[in-house]
């Protein structure tokens, strides 16, 4: 009986141990030891404006943990220098803004709650996995948005999304942000 407890926690630690490790070793096909942001929960604030704050945690998570594009498999996103102001007052929800919504994958907009204009600037990354013949220092593309615009607004599960599209330049193929 004591034998199969030493044998449980022994395979428990030995798990516990090389869990870490598996994920560090997953993120370093794409040369960084950074993970992309995840939003938990979006349903902050609950009532009244999106803060700018708030609008910058939402959208850095929807770039970069991959809900902003179908199949994001083999490569990695990543925002960086991100600057976003958020409108003093909301406004209604017009036909343009559900076909901007659509297209990011964030379900149905809610035409019954107030849409935020927000503007920003940012740095991008879109990253490849690293291989013999991409080199880990230049396996991602910087580009730089610097006149972004877009809206914050909350689906039928009142959870927020805030977009940003606007004009951007490739800057240089780099390394990822660490």
């Amino acid at each position: 009986m004591n034998l199969k407890l030493i044998f449980r926690v022994a395979g428990l630690t030995l798990f516990a141990l090389s869990t870490p490790t598996m994920l560090a070793a997953q993120d370093l096909r794409y040369g960084t030891s950074r993970v992309p942001q995840s939003c938990p929960s979006r349903s902050e604030p609950k009532t009244g404006a999106i803060t700018a704050r708030q609008a910058e945690k939402y959208f850095t998570c929807h770039i970069e943990n991959g809900e902003a594009f179908d199949g994001n498999m083999g490569s990695m996103s990543f925002v960086t220098d991100l600057k976003i102001e958020v409108a003093r007052k909301a406004r209604r929800a017009t036909i343009g803004d559900v076909s901007r919504a659509a297209n990011s994958r964030s379900l149905a907009l809610d035409m019954d709650r107030p849409v935020y204009d927000i503007r920003g600037s940012y740095n991008y990354y879109f990253c490849g996995r690293t291989t013999a013949a991409v080199e880990e220092k230049r396996n991602c593309i910087l580009s730089n948005s610097p006149k972004s615009q877009g809206i914050c607004f909350q689906n039928s599960f009142k959870d927020w999304f805030c977009l940003l599209t606007g004009p951007s330049k490739e800057i240089s193929r780099t390394a990822p942000p660490q």
